[in-house]
């Protein structure tokens, strides 16, 4: 089982301009809103490949409902944590003409602790150690920014596989529990190393460090050029494959989903890289934050490039 966490979930709202424009009326062609939060986009993902998966997700008010409401009709199974509050929806003005996406995020609502320790209790009531737990995304407003530590302490004495993928102080604490794999962004490693990695030497040396920490595996992400996919013995790389662009939101979370899928089935390194980069792809080409269409990942596999660089 493939175990996703959401503390922070939203309403994904997108709407589709022509030559957007600040501080002018601009006239949409036509909206759309999806359920939310990068856990719940990987459970999305996996929902695709018939992977067995649930999404661990806090919900509150109209807008946690209608989450949940989607999810039901996508048949993702989702196990409601509810909060006081409304949680957020988020807007994303996707430029048709300039070919830009803006996304515009908001904090969302403040969670109490108790809540957050109670999902946790639970679910380490239920996991085993074949099972992989992925906790992703921003934290609610006033949570401890060692929560991902935490969790992710508590999992690994049940023997469980945790993937992280965080930014900021979140991330931080996060990779001093080990969790077996992490997916920043090359901005977020920057951050993290506190200098700007405008190299691939210079993000393998940095990743490198996070090695020497005990994390098995890292993918760093590069947008338009692609993905780095690092452990102890290895590094690859693999561009980004050119498709028609839909959407970019959630193609993180979707190349996360693929390497979980891979890892529950056991793929070998380079067969994992290219179903993650595919399915990274195939969700660029939808709209919204849909989860990807399951035969064009299957089409776009042949087209990913690998390359071994150690």
């Amino acid at each position: 089982m493939i175990y996703t966490v959401t503390l922070n979930p939203a309403l994904d709202r997108t709407v589709y301009v022509d030559d957007f424009s600040l501080g002018e009326v601009n006239r949409a062609n036509r909206d759309r809103s999806d359920a939310g939060g990068k856990g719940i986009n990987v459970s999305k993902t996996l929902n695709v490949f018939d992977c067995e998966s649930l999404a661990l997700a806090l919900l509150g008010g109209s807008v946690g409902k209608q989450i949940e409401k989607q999810l039901a009709t996508l048949k993702v199974d989702c196990w409601p944590f509810y909060i006081e509050g409304e949680t957020r929806t988020n807007t994303k003005i996707v430029d048709e003409k300039a070919r830009i996406n803006t996304d515009i995020n908001i904090g969302g609502p403040s969670v109490k602790q108790e809540i957050i320790d109670n999902m946790l209790t639970l679910l380490l009531r239920i996991v085993e150690p074949t099972d992989i737990v992925i906790l992703s995304g921003s934290l609610p407003q006033g949570a401890d920014s060692a929560i991902y530590k935490t969790w992710i302490e508590a999992l690994r004495e049940k023997g469980v596989c945790t993937f992280l993928d965080a930014d900021g102080e979140a991330f931080k604490q996060g990779i001093q529990a080990r969790p077996y794999l992490v997916k920043p962004n090359v901005h977020e490693l920057s951050q993290y190393a506190q200098k700007e990695l405008s190299s691939t030497e210079e993000i393998l040396e940095t990743a490198q460090d996070l090695l020497d920490k005990g994390i098995e595996c890292l993918i760093v992400s590069r947008g338009a050029e692609g993905a780095l996919f690092i452990t102890q013995n290895s590094a690859y790389s693999a561009p980004a494959l050119s498709v028609e662009v839909g959407s970019t939101v959630g193609a993180g979370d979707a190349l996360v989903a693929g390497m979980a899928y891979a890892r529950q089935h056991q793929m070998e390194m380079e067969a994992a890289i290219k179903l993650s980069m595919a399915t990274a792809a195939a969700s660029v080409m939808q709209a919204g934050t849909q989860a990807p269409d399951k035969t064009a990942v299957e089409k776009l596999k042949a087209d990913v490039v690998v390359h071994k660089l150690l």
